[in-house]
C-alpha cells in the first residue's frame, strides 16, 4: 500500500505548486491592470490640469461661466481674465 501512496502525495504536490503559480500569476495580472487604470486616471486629470492653467479647456454651450474637467464643473476666470480662451480652437468630443 506504500507504494501506491507515494504517487498520490506526489501528485498532490504538484498541483498545490501548480495551484500556487497560477495565483501568483493572475495576482501579477490584477496588479498590472490596476497600474494601468491608474496611470491613464493620472494622464487625463494631468491633462485637464495642464489645460485648466493655459485656460484652453473646451467650453460646451451652456457652459458659459464654468470650466468642465472631467465629472467636474469649475468657475471660468473672468472675462477681464489675462488668460485667453483658445477654447474655440479646439473640438469637444
Amino acid at each position: 500500500d506504500d507504494s501506491n501512496l507515494l504517487p498520490r502525495i506526489k501528485i498532490r504536490d504538484h498541483s498545490r505548486k501548480s495551484l500556487e503559480i497560477s495565483r501568483s500569476k493572475r495576482e501579477k495580472k490584477s496588479i498590472m491592470i490596476s497600474v494601468v487604470i491608474i496611470t491613464e486616471l493620472l494622464v487625463e486629470y494631468t491633462t485637464a490640469l495642464a489645460k485648466l492653467t493655459a485656460g484652453i479647456l473646451p467650453r460646451r454651450t451652456g457652459d458659459r461661466n464654468a470650466l468642465r474637467v472631467g465629472g467636474f464643473l469649475i468657475p471660468a476666470p473672468s472675462a477681464t481674465s489675462m488668460i485667453p480662451d483658445f477654447s474655440s480652437h479646439l473640438v469637444d468630443f
